[in-house]
Formats: structure tokens, sequence, C-alpha cells
């Protein structure tokens, strides 16, 4: 009997410490693995799996796009555009500017708002945001202000172009259908009285900055030519300024118009660009 309770006591103890050893084993090959990506690619492993559900299941819509710009500002951006070469002085709102840039971007070749060396053709992207905010109250100031932009691009063609059969149908709820890309520039004066962009930061959807990073990293994993989220940031928000501030953006056209300087300033209603011939 005694020699049957000792047969099963080192048989379970047995079990018991291999299936530790297991564990250990497959601890320690995650833990090689999550030193590894985040030294070689910087993604960080544990965050990825909150950071692909978060960005599946939430777009963010209605936290990030805060400003949205309609056909109604676009006609009072065109109104205003038109008595600028005889008033003093002109302030069109962020969102009139944003109602602007869009119809540019469509239709004037020379303004494009760039992504990295992304081709976003295929998708249905459209500008839905532009916010100006942080504006200095000191007009000596050398930033201007900061400029966020919002692009939304629906994946849904792409879902059914490409994750419709299987094997790729598995990944099908993982991608969104709708991505709101959120960008945020800021913007200083330079020598010559121009501008300069200092800094941009980028987000998706409900995606926080780390988040953001992470889904890029890993995405720059099986396609360098994406982009990282700096490297994205930078495309998209100094592209953006110059597509507003620039020679062919809507400062530039204001200029052809007789305007010589423009400022932005905050009041209790709206943040404006103003503009002064």
């Amino acid at each position: 009997m005694a020699e049957k309770r000792s047969f099963a006591s080192k048989f379970f103890w047995g079990i018991v410490k291999a299936v530790l050893i297991l564990v250990f084993i497959v601890v320690l090959a995650f833990a090689g693995l999550c030193i590894f990506a985040k030294a070689k690619y910087d993604v960080s492993v544990l965050s990825l799996i909150g950071d692909v559900k978060s960005l599946s299941t939430d777009s963010g819509e209605s936290t990030i796009v805060v400003n949205r710009f309609s056909d109604e500002d676009l006609a009072s951006y065109e109104l205003k555009e038109g008595t600028v070469i005889v008033l003093p002085q002109t302030k069109f709102t962020d969102k009139e500017v944003g109602a602007k840039l869009e119809k540019l971007v469509e239709t004037d070749s020379n303004v494009a708002i760039t992504f990295g060396s992304n081709d976003l053709d295929y998708f249905g992207v459209e500008i839905v945001q532009i916010l100006f905010k942080n504006i200095p109250t000191e007009s000596s100031s050398e930033k201007l202000c900061d400029i966020n932009i919002v692009i939304h691009i629906d994946m849904r063609q792409f879902k059914v172009d490409n994750l419709s059969a299987d094997p790729q149908a598995k990944f099908k709820d993982i991608v969104p259908d709708d991505i709101f890309v959120s960008c945020t520039s800021t913007v200083v004066k330079d020598e010559t009285n121009g501008y300069n962009v200092t800094d941009s930061s980028i987000t998706i959807n409900a995606l926080d900055e780390r988040g953001t990073a992470n889904i890029f990293n890993v995405i720059n994993i099986f396609n360098s030519d994406f982009g990282k989220a700096n490297d994205l940031a930078k495309s998209l928000g100094t592209s953006t300024v110059d597509a507003i501030l620039g020679t062919n953006g809507v400062v530039g056209k204001l200029k052809e118009l007789g305007v010589r300087d423009y400022y932005f300033e905050q009041t209790e209603t709206s943040n404006n660009l103003v503009v002064s011939i």
C-alpha cells in the first residue's frame, strides 16, 4: 500500500514538475520574444492584443471629430473670399478653412495631403476636420498655433475585395470599417516671418500615441515602406500645414487676391485665421 502511495505521489509530483518546467520554458520563450520585439522593432507584445482590440471595436469618432465642417462652411468661406480685396481684415473660422482645404485637395493637383508613401486613393479618404488650437494670446510669440487634421479612411471596399475568402477572411473582424487618423502639428514663425512645423503627433481611432505607434510598428515589420508613427505624423502634419499656409494652399490663394499678412486668433466662439490686405 505504501509503495502504491509512493508511486502515486511520485507520479503526481512528477507531472507537476513537468508542467512547471514547461510553463517556465514558455514564459522564458515569451519573455525573450517580448524583449526581442521591443529591441528590434519597438513593438510591445503585451500591449498589442489590447491595441488591436481597441482599434477594431472603437472608432473614437465622437471624441476625435469635434469640429466637423459642412457645405455651409464652404459657402461661408467663398462668400468671405469674395470680399477680402475690399476689406482691411477678414476672418475665416477653422471650419471654413477645413471646407476650403477639402475642396482644394479634390480639385487642385498642386495641393495634396500625404500620409508617408502610402497611396490612399483606393480608399474612401476624406478630410473631416481642421481645428486651430493652443493659439498664443501674445502676438509677439514665435508660435502661430497648433493645427489638427482628421482624415477618415473607409475600409469597407478593401475588406470586400481582400478579406472575403479564407484564409484572409479570418482577419475580417480585426480590420475596422472606419479609421480616423488624427494629427496635430505645432506651427511656429521662421526667420523670414514664414512658418515651420516643429512637432507632429498622430493617433488612430481611440488609441493613444503609444498604441498608435505600436500598431504602425507592427505593420512596418511586414511592409517597411509603410512608415513608422513618427514618419507618418511628420508627413501628414507638414503636408497639412503647407496645404493651409503654403504658396499653393489656402493662404496662398488668398495672397493672389491681395492678402499680405495673416495670423491666428481665439475668441469665445471660434478659432480664426485672420488675413489682411
